[in-house]
């Protein structure tokens, strides 16, 4: 990988951006099923139950 490490130390430098609520909120409860589920849970199976929870979720 040919990266300038200039751009590097840029990057790095950049400030860390919180991530909005909702999207942490979501982010919690989709570890929470997988946990549940004794991490068997499929990407169709989450997303629907997400969705009966009231989230809005794509499946992409």
């Amino acid at each position: 990988m040919s990266v300038h490490r200039g751009s590097y130390y840029d990057w790095k430098r950049q400030a860390i951006k919180p991530l909005p609520t909702t999207e942490a909120l979501l982010r919690q409860r989709m570890t929470e099923l997988f946990k549940v589920s004794r991490q068997s849970m499929g990407s169709r199976r989450m997303v629907a139950r997400l969705r009966e929870e009231g989230y809005i979720v794509r499946l992409e």
